[in-house]
């Protein structure tokens, strides 16, 4: 019943949004509407199955993560042992490969007993672990190392006492890592010469420390944040690569911010790791599937405090989704309403199906919160 409702739905929204009146701003066509209510599921019942059945038909899973909330790992601790199941072995994640490997083999890259590491705990890598096979780690750190920098420099100065150039820069971290002083160790580090580097991770830590400052100098000035994500971009693209290539082209599941795994070329100019992946999968006859996650309000955790979240319903085509929401976490499948919002002339789109293209667009699935918790530390 539910393939021929949808099904219905199909033929209807391809049909109605260029039969019926141009909609005024904020609504969108009957027939994407109608698509939208029938396209979506719970995501404590029915929509988890949705996603582990999507993951099954997939090489490449995509979570678009928010931050600072405790919806996110909930949701992987539902979904990963299910998709180890089918094959997944390996999660890449929006650390730095020092953290990635200080997190799951706390004896090989523990500098500072981190307990936590942007949107992932110690608890939470210890969980994905569980479901390791053999000694290869299950976590890549596919970023730059953007919460403590000082802690890679700490690492490799503690690695070379004796290089002046190294302990210089450690002298400048002391007090910790100001943005302001990202030129001078990046000069540091470049100037130290022939030294004994240290591999985390299976990553140079040097080039971490290089690529991760590089990209903090260029965050220094609005004329070159542009060229700072396309670098940070880069990265991730280029560490996804080489630890899916050195691990035998395996499943993955990727967890970045949703902006990172948007398909396609961004709202910033950027084309992303996302995009990436999806061209990746295409050139080797794979699938991709990539859902988002939003929310209307509740409260994030940032800096070690819980705050309140103010939502992202101010975007006209997520406050739609929103509004039609049944569910307290409702998963809408986008692809079924793409072929519907582009028969519908740009130029009489509202500006609520001018955002839901892009959406749909960027993404297969989206999740809607109504209300998201801090996550725990």
């Amino acid at each position: 019943m539910v393939s021929m409702r949808l099904a219905g739905s199909w033929v209807l929204a391809s049909a109605l949004p260029l039969l019926a009146p141009c909609p005024t701003n904020g609504q969108v066509s009957e027939g994407i509407s109608v698509t939208l209510q029938n396209a979506q599921y719970d995501l404590a019942r029915d929509g988890r199955t949705f996603l582990i059945d999507e993951s099954a038909k997939s090489a490449f899973f995509m979570l678009g993560e928010m931050h600072g909330d405790n919806e996110t790992p909930a949701l992987l601790r539902v979904l990963w042992p299910e998709m180890s199941k089918l094959g997944y072995r390996h999660i890449a994640a929006e650390l730095s490969p020092w953290a990635a490997t200080s997190l799951e083999f706390p004896d090989q890259g523990d500098v500072n007993a981190i307990q936590r590491s942007f949107s992932w705990t110690r608890s939470d890598v210890a969980f994905v672990a569980e479901q390791r096979t053999g000694a290869r780690a299950v976590l890549w750190g596919c970023d730059m190392e953007e919460p403590r920098p000082q802690a890679l420099i700490q690492a490799l100065a503690a690695a070379n006492p004796a290089n002046g150039e190294l302990q210089s820069g450690l002298t400048l971290t002391q007090g910790g890592y100001q943005r302001a002083a990202a030129p001078g160790l990046l000069q540091h580090v470049r100037s130290a010469g022939a030294i004994n580097d240290v591999t985390i991770g299976g990553v140079s830590l040097r080039d971490s420390i290089i690529r991760t400052l590089q990209i903090e100098v260029d965050r220094m000035s609005p004329n070159t944040r542009l060229q700072a994500s396309t670098r940070r971009e880069v990265l991730m693209k280029e560490l996804l690569f080489a630890y899916w290539q050195s691990n035998g082209r395996p499943r993955v599941m990727l967890r970045f911010g949703g902006n990172h795994l948007h398909r396609g070329i961004d709202s910033r100019g950027v084309s992303t790791l996302g995009n990436f992946v999806a061209e990746l999968a295409a050139a080797n006859g794979d699938r991709v599937f990539n859902v988002v996650e939003f929310a209307g309000g509740g409260q994030i955790a940032l800096g070690g405090k819980s705050v309140d979240f103010a939502g992202d319903l101010d975007d006209p085509g997520l406050a739609f989704l929103a509004s039609i929401a049944r569910h307290p976490a409702t998963v809408f499948d986008l692809r079924l309403i793409r072929q519907a919002l582009h028969q519908v002339p740009e130029a009489r789109r509202s500006a609520a199906e001018a955002r839901l293209v892009y959406f749909a667009d960027s993404y297969d699935a989206a999740i809607f919160y109504r209300s998201v918790t801090p996550a725990r530390p």
